[in-house]
């Protein structure tokens, strides 16, 4: 699969976002991520001429003759019978909403002397969806800090809490992961559950710790069809999850590739992409700058 096409069907051309709510502070205007951040046009540019002259003249792309009997390599993607469409775009399509927008972004201009961090949770504005019965769940804080940051995971329906504890403190600003799989947690098909982050700043008063929380259901839905896609290829499974409204799945598909190639500009495009258009402006920015 082209990089080029993934990459071109990742950003968007008008971006999406909502202003994030946050308590203390603005969480800034609606995201407005540009693909000139980067200063690649003239390289998809170029990259469109190429492919687009693959598809015309495919012979001469290849160097080879057209007679018939000419030595040709094998046949693969859509000369092998696969469809010659581009990879799906990596296109965010919510669930049906029932409910009000329900996400908390967390952060504040600091007290005293200390900057203190903004934070949020990598949720959309309504119950995200995942199959996974241990997702991985991601949040983003703005700086590091040594302050105590604590993890809740409780069920909406009832309230009762399912785990508390206390996270390691964030060495570097940027995208964090919380792995349920190594907390040994499990979540109920067709339950809702409310996750919050909180940076402690006085432990004597919770009213001054800084909070992010959002929410995630986990359904009995669809399957990735690994007959069509590779277990190892996240770019297309994110983009296939995305298309199924199953957020967290997406999410966590394309952060597994960042975290196995944290240098790659394309994947953390396609993921400030998918962060874009749930508004989630502050850690889809630190992406595409980073």
């Amino acid at each position: 699969m082209s990089r080029a096409h993934i990459f071109a069907a990742a950003v968007p051309s008008s971006p999406v976002g909502d202003p994030e709510t946050m308590h203390g502070t603005s969480a800034g205007p609606p995201c407005n991520l540009k693909l000139e951040t980067l200063n690649l046009k003239p390289f998809i540019a170029v990259l469109m001429i190429v492919c687009a002259l693959g598809w015309m003249h495919p012979e001469r792309a290849l160097g080879q003759s057209v007679d018939r009997g000419a030595a040709r390599p094998p046949e693969s993607g859509a000369a092998a019978g696969q469809s010659p469409t581009a990879a799906p775009p990596v296109v965010y399509k919510p669930p049906l909403r029932g409910a009000p927008a329900d996400r908390i972004g967390g952060g504040t201009r600091g007290i005293g002397l200390e900057e203190l961090p903004q934070i949020m949770v990598l949720a959309p504005d309504h119950p995200g969806l995942t199959t996974q019965p241990r997702p991985t769940l991601y949040w983003y804080i703005s700086r590091p800090t040594t302050l105590r940051v604590d993890f809740t995971l409780r069920e909406e329906q009832t309230g009762a809490s399912v785990l508390t504890t206390t996270l390691p403190a964030p060495q570097n600003a940027g995208i964090q992961r919380i792995s349920l799989a190594e907390l040994d947690v499990e979540l109920a098909v067709g339950r809702d559950y409310r996750w919050m982050v909180n940076v402690v700043v006085d432990p004597g008063r919770s009213s001054r710790d800084i909070l992010s929380a959002g929410m995630i259901r986990r359904i009995d839905g669809p399957k990735l069809p690994t007959d069509r896609i590779q277990e190892g290829d996240k770019l297309l499974a994110a983009a296939w999850y995305a298309g199924e409204g199953l957020w967290y799945d997406a999410l966590e598909a394309i952060g597994q590739a960042v975290d196995a190639a944290p240098g790659d500009k394309l994947l953390r495009t396609v993921r400030a992409s998918l962060l874009d258009q749930a508004g989630l402006c502050q850690a889809a920015r630190f992406d595409m700058t980073h």
